[in-house]
């Protein structure tokens, strides 16, 4: 889940850096989502929660802008 954040929830980008498929990316991700009880892979409350549970927990450092959130794009 952390390389899934770390490519801003592109599971293509993050199966190319892990060396798998992108469907199987997903596939992880839902079993994550059955596991956790929380909907991870449309953006909202459930990434939210797993970005701050990473944070508090130091698995995951802080971004360069709190307030962005995997899939969101910063304006230029």
């Amino acid at each position: 889940m952390i390389a899934w954040i770390e490519a801003d929830a592109d599971a293509r980008l993050t199966g190319r850096r892990l060396g798998i498929s992108r469907n199987t990316v997903r596939s992880r991700l839902r079993t994550a989502e059955q596991v956790l009880g929380r909907d991870i892979l449309s953006t909202g409350a459930g990434v939210h929660e797993l970005v701050h549970a990473f944070h508090a927990t130091g698995r995951l450092a802080p971004s360069r802008t709190a307030s962005s959130q995997p899939g969101e794009r910063e304006e230029s």
